[in-house]
């Protein structure tokens, strides 16, 4: 693969999706088909490449949402919208060729909780699909499948809010299917259900409670933005690792400047205090991310809580150090 369909990849990837957002769907089409193309070709020079054969799947998954006129945000509702049989059979087709890869990397990377969505979100899709073709039976267990995969990866990871929001709309979408086959007693007992983990969303981050009732209404889900209401889990992930990075940094510096800090430093007082800064600036950008990783709902506590740990332990020694440099600083000679 060279540099020029490498290119030609990424320029496609985001005419596509700004197509898509605009709601010029036809052209999306085309622009992702390019997407395709390439990374097929891509896919088959590396086949045990995870990466390369998951942008695939993602790629099949824009083109479909492009067929059938979705956004690719939100998870919207089709069958409130006139779509040709034609675009529909296309987009069923171009779904289940993504089911087909991503079934794949998740049975081969069950631990692998990005895959795992991935494949729950296209299970979503088809039953979309399928609801608005009026395959009910098959719709009803697609989204079972899709059901039981968000639940799954919410009991897993219960502080992120992504995931319990994934496995709130995965009880209505069941719900539904089950009301259109006219199960209504098990539609009831499903929206039930998600008529209770939507109080406690919005009880979790009321700030958001209002947007989070909006989405579920609409019958959406966050596809292929990793983010809920804005607000991205990964980014703040990172906060907290590198909270951590930053506490183990300190602990090395201080280690090691504080075993042997003239050599290093050939003795001089005005450097040593300068450096001691330095350590205790860092410290407390460390802190600051920490603490900012922990106020964080939905995001896991493990990486701030040790960095902050961490970095409140080291940074009185510092202090201690700077000020002891500093004294000899002050003393007037005698």
């Amino acid at each position: 693969m060279t540099e020029d369909h490498l290119q030609e990849l990424a320029v496609s990837g985001e005419i596509g999706d700004a197509l898509l957002k605009a709601g010029r769907y036809t052209e999306a089409v085309g622009a992702f088909r390019k997407c395709v193309e390439i990374r097929e070709r891509l896919a088959e020079a590396d086949s045990r490449n995870i990466e390369h054969l998951r942008e695939l799947a993602v790629s099949y998954g824009n083109m479909g949402d492009a067929l059938v006129g979705v956004a690719g945000v939100l998870n919207a509702n089709i069958s409130n919208t006139r779509v040709a049989p034609e675009r529909l059979a296309g987009a069923l087709a171009a779904y289940r060729k993504s089911e087909m890869i991503l079934e794949s990397l998740a049975a081969a990377n069950p631990a692998k909780a990005s895959l795992q969505r991935d494949l729950s979100v296209t299970y979503d899709k088809i039953g979309d699909v399928l609801m608005v073709t009026g395959n009910i039976d098959e719709a009803l267990a697609t989204y079972r499948k899709d059901h039981a995969i968000a639940v799954k990866l919410a009991a897993a990871d219960p502080e992120n809010l992504d995931r319990r929001l994934d496995a709130s709309v995965s009880y209505g979408r069941v719900g539904d299917a089950l009301a259109a086959g006219g199960q209504i007693d098990d539609a009831i007992a499903m929206y039930r259900i998600r008529s209770v983990l939507v109080r406690t969303l919005g009880a979790i981050d009321p700030e958001n409670e209002e947007k989070i009732r909006t989405l579920l209404r609409a019958g959406g889900r966050a596809r292929s933005d990793p983010s809920v209401n804005g607000r991205d889990v990964r980014k703040n992930k990172r906060l907290g690792i590198a909270s951590l990075i930053v506490a183990l940094v300190c602990v090395l510096f201080l280690i090691g400047f504080g075993s042997n800090y003239q050599v290093v430093l050939g003795g001089s007082y005005r450097a040593i205090e300068c450096a001691l800064f330095s350590f205790c600036f860092l410290d407390l950008v460390g802190l600051a991310l920490g603490i900012a990783g922990v106020l964080d709902r939905t995001a896991k506590k493990t990486f701030p809580t040790l960095g902050i740990i961490i970095g409140s332990v080291v940074l009185p020694f510092g202090v201690i150090s700077l000020l002891l440099t500093i004294w000899p600083l002050q003393t007037p000679p005698s």
